[in-house]
């Protein structure tokens, strides 16, 4: 019953992608592009659930040569998803699309597929760290990073000073922290740290950090073949077995539910991107500005992160690849990555936004309030963020990217999850007594596209 009901959830899984790849507007189909002549540029790629939607107002507010205009098409917000549909419309030859706006460990996929554009000279003034190398494959250019995204700890202030208890610094603090604050009934908690683990990028994201919580080392050795602690797997293991550390539940959680726990008092700790600032807003309990940052902190997470973020590229079959670029210089300038931050919430790739810190007035439909609020992260943690973006560590950077994660969710998600969490699984949860012993292989095949 156990292998029906995991064969048919996966199939469900197979066919909502499928449907959601349909569902992408595609104006043409076949390998040839017919002529365009309304002139505006189309970016296609991730759903804008920003303040105000500035995103979209970002890119609809530029304006190129001869009027030139561009607009985004939004895909699904749920990564899995929306890397289908971006796949099916590339595939599909990719017409009526100017700019695609990827997840950055998808750029060298679409790189190596034909859909992509180089870009050519590289746009200055990025962030130091790993982002810079973000749209990069085979020694070339390929995508510019638009938004930077690395995980953050956000934490009960309120709680926490209440017990008289710093910030955490490190993983046994944020262990010991959530014992001290669960032994105390009036917490009103029931877990400690909330996580992503449901079945999709997320757990692959999440498990990684949990890994390098217990083994810092690199995935990948000299030769790029994966590595892999399966000691580090087996304490992650024992510490997702305590439903009073690690919150039960995050093996269903997406950002958003992982996010409404942490509102409803669940947990002491979210592990979450920059964006999620935003919704602490909807806190019922929180009615201003203030109230927010008394009861709301962030810290980086401590570690290592996963870098996250997006880059834009041209599309290999734009009839219009030179305004494209010029678009994509636009969004990436700082003009417009000081918008995005102030006004949306967005983690800027510009070092200037970062040196000047110069708030940027928005307009009221941008707002959160009346008052022109913009919930994203005070001004006062833009330190936190830059640390959080320049410290994370990118996922492997190859073509196979989502194959490699697609086979990571496939050993692991089952072998993680404690024995009493009840999900669709071939075999009782944690009930393998060690992990795959062909695991690394199997990962390096992945990654190697075999």
């Amino acid at each position: 019953m156990r292998q029906w009901k995991f064969a048919a959830g996966l199939l469900a899984g197979v066919l909502l992608v499928c449907v959601a790849a349909l569902a992408v507007h595609r104006p043409w189909r076949g390998s040839g592009c017919p002529g365009r002549t309304d002139h505006t540029l189309v970016v296609l790629g991730d759903k804008d659930v920003s303040s105000g939607r500035q995103r979209k107002a970002e890119i609809e507010r530029w304006r190129g040569p001869g009027g030139t205009r561009a607009e985004l098409r939004e895909l699904s917000g749920v990564a899995d998803l929306q890397h289908a549909q971006l796949a099916a419309t590339a595939q599909d030859g990719g017409c009526g699309v100017d700019v695609y706006l990827l997840d950055s460990p998808w750029v060298a996929e679409f790189a190596e597929a034909g859909h992509l554009e180089p870009f050519g000279e590289p746009v200055g003034g990025l962030l130091e760290g790993r982002l810079r190398e973000s749209g990069e494959h085979a020694g070339e250019l390929w995508a510019v990073p638009f938004s930077a995204d690395a995980p953050l700890l956000y934490y009960r202030k309120d709680l926490l000073e209440k017990a008289d208890l710093d910030p955490p610094t490190s993983w046994d603090e944020v262990w010991e922290h959530s014992r001290t604050l669960l032994a105390d009934p009036s917490s009103g908690l029931s877990a400690g740290y909330a996580a992503q683990l449901a079945h999709y990028e997320g757990f692959t994201i999440n498990a990684l950090e949990l890994m390098w919580t217990h083994d810092s080392s690199e995935l990948l050795d000299d030769d790029g073949e994966v590595e892999i602690n399966t000691i580090a797997l087996q304490e992650i293991r024992k510490k997702l077995g305590d439903s009073r550390l690690i919150a039960r539940d995050s093996f269903t959680w997406h950002e958003d539910e992982a996010t409404r726990a942490f509102i409803e008092g669940e947990t002491l700790f979210l592990r979450n991107w920059p964006t999620a600032y935003r919704r602490l807003a909807e806190d019922p309990s929180v009615t201003d500005a203030g109230r927010l940052a008394e009861k709301y902190g962030v810290t980086v997470l401590p570690g290592s992160g996963v870098l996250g973020g997006q880059s834009l590229a041209v599309a290999a079959h734009s009839p219009y690849k030179e305004e494209a670029r010029r678009l994509i210089r636009a969004l990436t300038g700082y003009d417009a990555q000081n918008r995005l931050f102030w006004c949306g919430g967005f983690a800027p790739v510009r070092a200037e936004v970062y040196d000047r810190r110069s708030p940027q007035t928005c307009d009221a439909q941008d707002s959160d309030d009346a008052d022109g609020y913009v919930a994203r992260l005070p001004p006062e943690e833009l330190e936190t963020l830059r640390t959080a973006v320049e410290e994370a560590r990118p996922r492997p950077n190859t073509p196979y990217y989502t194959e490699f994660s697609r086979v990571f969710q496939e050993l692991l998600y089952c072998d993680l999850q404690p024995a009493a969490l009840v999900t669709a699984c071939p075999q009782k949860p944690g009930s393998a007594p060690e992990f795959p012993d062909d695991l690394e292989k199997r990962l390096t095949e992945a990654l190697r596209g075999r």
